[in-house]
């Protein structure tokens, strides 16, 4: 029996081999968007995830509370804090600190010299808490001598090439040699991004100077380990109040290493990513199963006839919808294998656009395991309505000519919820896009074209006034300043700020900058009040800017030079700057102090002639080859800085707009297949218009006018949703853009283009053929 149902299949997919493939191809759509989705949903999820004692460790971060601002919440924390921590709470079983070394490095081997930036100090007790892969070494005492240093394997392929690297010798800034102590794998789908870890102590002095020892200075991270029987909300109001002594307007708290990464403290983690993209995969999903279903029942009376003599023969309800049941999951499955074979084929340009990757090598047992289940849930589900109702055909009847119709409005109602699905995420992928345009076109304050910023070493600071004086005699280059970051990195803030009127016993945070002469003119920042820096003024030397919402926050209508005070270091106020975007457009601008410190510089910046980028860039090349030539160039353009701000909003940009594109797709197949349903049930009735003079254009409208209804509930079904889940989103930005009506519009008129050009297409068949073939059998 079960071979005789496989050749009945088989003959009716070669029959009507288009019908079959669309069937298929639109569930294999659905179940390759749910793979490539679960298994970016499953990166995501297993972030951070690989280390042992994962339940045990725990991030610590900081609260800090200023008058009449927000509570601000970091992960920085001072270098003194983990052994005071170990020390004074014997219930924490290890703390450490693993930490960015935040600034380039000049890492030299033999003739190879290169910036590398991506270091970490660490405590030797890192490297017991966390589980990272060991290539060659061990684990035990490797950061116990300060001038030990671990590499990653890419890093010592770069250096050493195939050679076994551990006891060789590395040199760092030009000043002191490390002896490779052990090789391990860059941490992949984690926030530890480091080539080479080198430890704390000693270290933090060589490249920080004191900072590293300073309770004030919040630079590093910090992490500590509990007993995975020990409530750490316990030990978190312990410790809570420990650096009060210090930091009187700061609280500690403790998060779980496992939540860092999709829950972080400041609500933006990728949870919501994770959510919505899950949320796309079950839609997509859905829609390709209601496609299915609405394709099978749409040409269920061409085998009414089948069924019909089935019965006379002898064959019960039972078999007839197991026989159908069958068939449904036979198509689930070939679309399953199908779908494997498309997800492979998408993977790379899939990579590109997540900038991950991924493999279906990736796809672990369960993930497999339970595609398979929903590959069968999907073929029930789509199979269930088809099979009851064929089956329930009276062959009596069927033999007649006479058939049933099935329930219209359950067909109905399951197009309806597909393009109310695909409103919703038209109009979402609208949104999204609109603000990322409105994130990139938006003016940040500050020219970020043809702008180029180069990072100087430690080894070569005492260059830097050499390096501008030369790079300004260039003929490409228009403007020179410096400082110690850049205008779309400034972390650094501080409360050692006073002015007159200020109650000395107030905290106020400032954000800070130390900039060079010449600053504002290279970024084409506009002033609101005051002057710019100026070298003919010697008083100049000890002169601040500060932006408007630091004026605002100062008070007083003319506070332009009035005194000013930053860590004791007395000046006045010289300037106020426009206020201009120095964090993503997620948080609020904060007030901002700009102290005239070309000392204190560590980048070097050009504003370049549009015209001559390119020539200018090699001129500059060379003039700091000769300049520092220990020393390789480091360099950046701003615009690429900015860009990089919003990566991971553009990717999710662009993944919405192909998914949902593959949405509408399946739908409109489904739309298809409804709209060759009705035509079907409606040769008769076309017939006879034919016959009595009706024509072609009123065919037309005759079937069209039946679906602009159920498109139109569909658009007031699925916009108020899209509303909904949009305006979640766009609370993650402070500035966003007005999305206004206009998007509503456009979805409901693209809905109804794709909706009229799909029906129409099964409309015109109709509406040409002849009536004679229609009513023969009358």
């Amino acid at each position: 029996m079960l071979i005789n149902y496989f050749r009945i299949a088989a003959r009716n997919f070669l029959r009507q081999w288009t019908f079959s493939f669309l069937n298929i191809a639109g569930l294999a759509v659905g179940i390759t968007t749910s793979i490539l989705i679960f298994l970016w949903v499953a990166d995501e999820w297993n972030f951070d995830k690989f280390h042992e004692s994962l339940p045990e460790l725990y991030r610590v971060y900081e609260k800090q509370q200023y008058v009449g601002q927000d509570p601000l919440l970091v992960y920085n924390t001072p270098g003194p804090l983990a052994p005071a921590l170990s020390e004074n709470f014997p219930e924490l079983k290890r703390t450490a600190r693993f930490s960015p070394v935040w600034r380039p490095l000049i890492m030299k081997n033999d003739d190879q010299v290169y910036h590398e930036s991506d270091g970490y100090f660490a405590d030797p007790e890192a490297l017991e808490m966390f589980s990272f892969e060991f290539v060659s070494g061990n684990s035990g005492n490797l950061l116990d001598d300060p001038d030990n240093i671990i590499i990653t394997r890419n890093l010592a392929e770069k250096y050493f090439g195939s050679e076994n690297p551990v006891g060789r010798s590395i040199t760092i800034n030009n000043d002191f040699a490390y002896n490779v102590s052990a090789v391990v794998e860059k941490p992949v789908n984690s926030h530890f991004d480091f080539d080479f870890i080198i430890s704390f102590e000693t270290n933090v002095h060589r490249f920080w100077g004191p900072n590293g020892s300073h309770w004030g200075s919040n630079s590093f991270y910090t992490y500590v380990q509990i007993d995975s029987g020990t409530d750490y909300i316990a030990t978190e109001a312990k410790i809570k109040d420990f650096i009060k002594d210090h930091q009187e307007q700061t609280t500690l708290h403790l998060e779980p290493l496992s939540d860092s990464y999709l829950y972080n403290i400041w609500g933006t983690g990728a949870i919501h990513n994770v959510r919505i993209f899950a949320a796309v995969a079950f839609i997509v999903l859905l829609i390709a199963c209601i496609n299915f279903m609405n394709l099978s029942t749409a040409r269920s009376t061409r085998r009414a006839r089948e069924v019909g003599l089935r019965k006379v023969i002898g064959g019960t309800r039972t078999q007839i919808a197991a026989q159908f049941l069958g068939e449904s999951l036979l198509y689930a499955v070939i679309a399953l294998v199908l779908a494997l074979v498309m997800a492979e084929l998408l993977m790379p340009g899939f990579n590109r656009l997540a900038g991950k990757d991924l493999s279906l090598h990736n796809l672990t047992f369960s993930l497999m395991a339970g595609m398979v289940m929903i590959t069968i849930f999907t073929g029930i589900v789509s199979g269930s309505y088809p099979a009851v109702f064929l089956s329930s055909f009276k062959p009596v009847e069927v033999l007649k000519g006479k058939q049933k119709t099935g329930s219209k409005s359950f067909r109905r109602t399951l197009v309806v919820f597909q393009f109310a699905l695909s409103v919703a995420l038209i109009i979402s992928t609208l949104v999204i896009k609109k603000q990322m345009n409105y994130v990139q076109d938006m003016d940040p304050g500050f020219q970020k074209e043809h702008i180029v910023s180069l990072y100087i070493s430690a080894s070569s600071r005492d260059k830097r006034e050499l390096l501008k004086q030369e790079f300004s005699l260039l003929p490409g280059v228009l403007n020179v300043t410096s400082s110690n970051n850049s205008p779309v990195q400034i972390g650094n803030s501080t409360y050692g700020i006073n002015w007159e009127g200020k109650d000395p016993e107030e905290r106020v945070l400032f954000n800070f900058l130390h900039a060079d002469y010449d600053f504002t003119e290279t970024f084409g920042m506009e002033l609101a009040a005051g002057r710019s820096f100026s070298r003919e003024l010697a008083s100049d030397s000890a002169a601040y800017i500060i932006n408007e919402e630091a004026a605002r926050f100062i008070g007083g209508d003319d506070i332009i030079g009035k005194p000013f005070n930053m860590w004791g270091n007395d000046g006045m106020i010289i300037g106020v700057v426009k206020d201009f975007h120095f964090h993503n457009l997620k948080h609020r601008i904060t007030p901002l102090v700009i102290r005239n410190s070309p000392e204190d510089a560590s980048i070097i910046h050009l504003r370049l002639n549009s015209d001559s980028v390119i020539p200018a860039m090699e001129e500059i090349k060379h003039s700091w080859g000769q300049i520092c030539k220990d020393d390789p160039v480091n360099y950046q353009f701003l615009d690429q800085q900015f860009d990089s701000m919003y990566r991971a909003e553009q990717r999710m940009s662009k993944l919405f707009i192909w998914f949902s594109a593959l949405a509408v797709i399946v739908s409109c197949l489904g739309l298809f297949g409804l709209a060759s349903y009705m035509a079907e049930q409606k040769t008769r009735e076309i017939g006879v218009r034919k016959v009595f003079g009706a024509g072609i254009w009123q065919i037309l409208l005759l079937m069209v006018n039946e679906f602009t209804r159920w498109v139109v509930i569909a658009i007031l079904i699925g916009s108020p949703v899209a509303w909904f889940l949009m305006n979640r989103w766009l609370e993650n930005f402070v500035y966003r853009a007005d999305q206004g009506i206009i998007i509503f519009l456009f979805t409901a008129l693209i809905t109804f283009a794709i909706a009229i050009f799909t029906v129409s297409f099964q409309a015109a068949r109709a509406a040409l053929s002849n009536p004679s073939d229609s009513l023969r059998y009358e």
